[in-house]
């Protein structure tokens, strides 16, 4: 720890760090949502604007507020993976007694305490402290999340659905590239308070796996990094997809489920079963902003919903147009 904060915390001046002057300031607008963010760090503020800075403000709700204090560099060995706990609206994130956070999420506040050399790491900053202590608070206050992609065509949004590895992601851009609009790769939020399923999603970044360049080899001249849940990732922007078109919403009018098969020639089926059960993700926070987030996701159990199996792109996207086109029915 740097030598004034080890004095402020050994003579009893401010032992608890609580005082830490955080000149920097800036409001940004993740996912269109204002967020007031404070700190002591270029590094921090810098990643800040890198994650956010191209959103433009979309909802006139009470500002988020985060803010982040670097309070010293005591080692620059590999940090352990953070550990998350959540009880009722707090939750904590704590990756050793240099670097941990607190976030309060029906206040909306969230404030971190980290290290020179976590702000120099700018993926393990994102993952276990900025962007996860902002998305928490979204969760809990304004959205309700969905494992899925998402594109529209001609105005018309559906939703990329299945586990990790279904191929989410590599759809939705193939989709782009012959000329759909991207709204997100693999994960969707819903906008509570809207009557009717409206998805907003992050276009600016895109997250492949390892091997994604055997579909894709200009991802082949990006190297994998390894992120803090261990999954091997390549990151990528729309840019690197010359032609695309982006947004950062959609109205959705049907769900997909992928089902990639090798071999297998492009057909939808209808789901039959409870589209809920295949979309239920773990829900944090107080009761009532739970009770918010699963009756949101309930606006989509009147969508029609189908399986996708499909082995290449053509013949998937071409599926998906065809059903673009009709509002959603076969």
């Amino acid at each position: 720890m740097q030598t004034e904060d080890r004095r402020r915390i050994e003579t009893g001046e401010d032992p608890l760090l609580s005082k830490i002057e955080l000149p920097l300031r800036s409001t940004l607008y993740p996912l269109g949502f204002p967020v007031l963010a404070e700190t002591n760090s270029l590094e921090v503020m810098e990643s800040l604007r890198e994650s956010w800075g191209l959103f433009e403000k979309a909802f006139d709700t009470s500002p988020l507020h985060l803010s982040v204090a670097v309070s010293g560099e005591d080692h620059d060995e590999a940090l352990p993976p953070p550990v998350f706990r959540c009880r009722r609206h707090i939750l904590s994130v704590t990756a050793n007694r240099a670097n941990q956070a607190v976030c309060d999420m029906s206040a909306g506040f969230a404030c971190a305490w980290i290290t020179s050399s976590t702000a120099k790491n700018r993926l393990y900053l994102r993952d276990a402290f900025t962007d996860a202590l902002v998305y928490t608070m979204l969760h809990g206050l304004h959205l309700s999340a969905v494992h899925a992609a998402c594109v529209a065509w001609n105005g018309c949004g559906l939703l990329l659905c299945g586990p990790s590895g279904a191929g989410k992601t590599s759809l939705a851009v193939a989709c782009a590239m012959r000329g759909w609009t991207l709204i997100c790769d693999d994960a969707s939020y819903l906008v509570r308070g809207f009557g009717g399923p409206t998805v907003i999603g992050n276009p600016y970044e895109l997250r492949f796996k390892r091997d994604a360049a055997k579909l894709f080899p200009l991802l082949s001249q990006h190297e994998w990094v390894q992120r803090t849940n261990g999954k091997p990732t390549v990151f990528a922007r729309p840019a690197d997809f010359p032609g695309i078109r982006t947004d950062v919403r959609a109205d959705v009018e049907c769900l997909v489920f992928l089902n990639r098969k090798e071999g297998a020639e492009a057909r939808l089926a209808p789901v039959r079963d409870d589209i809920q059960e295949r979309l239920k993700l773990p829900r944090y926070g107080d009761e009532w902003m739970i009770a918010e987030q699963e009756e949101c996701l309930r606006s989509l159990s009147p969508l029609n919903a189908f399986e996708l199996t499909y082995s290449d792109f053509d013949s998937a996207t071409d599926c998906l147009r065809r059903l673009a086109e009709r509002g959603g029915a076969l």
